[in-house]
């Protein structure tokens, strides 16, 4: 995705891959389907929604730190968000693969 300027200062944004796949999804008549921004935004919510994984849908989002004990000092755990991470492919309808033991 990338950010352009015109000429008369109107921002436009251009995003590839949403556009691609939701080409896709329209040549093959698929009902009700999503785009990856907005599967994105969902997964967010979802997580933002459940008891255990709130805390990790700025993570999901890949959002920078908006307070000082967010920046460093809090890193979440990759094991838990990794456990977040299958149960929204469960919401989503998809099995999770076992995770490697460590």
């Amino acid at each position: 995705m990338f950010d352009s300027l015109s000429e008369k200062s109107k921002r436009s944004r251009n995003d590839k891959i949403n556009e691609a796949c939701n080409g896709w999804v329209k040549e093959q008549k698929v009902k009700d389907a999503k785009g990856p921004a907005a599967i994105r935004n969902t997964s967010a919510t979802k997580l933002g929604s459940h008891n255990d994984y709130r805390a990790y849908a700025q993570h999901f989002l890949a959002r920078s730190a908006k307070t000082v004990a967010d920046k460093p000092y809090v890193v979440p755990s990759q094991e838990l968000f990794d456990k977040a991470v299958a149960w929204l492919g469960e919401e989503y309808g998809f099995t999770a693969p076992s995770l490697p033991p460590k």
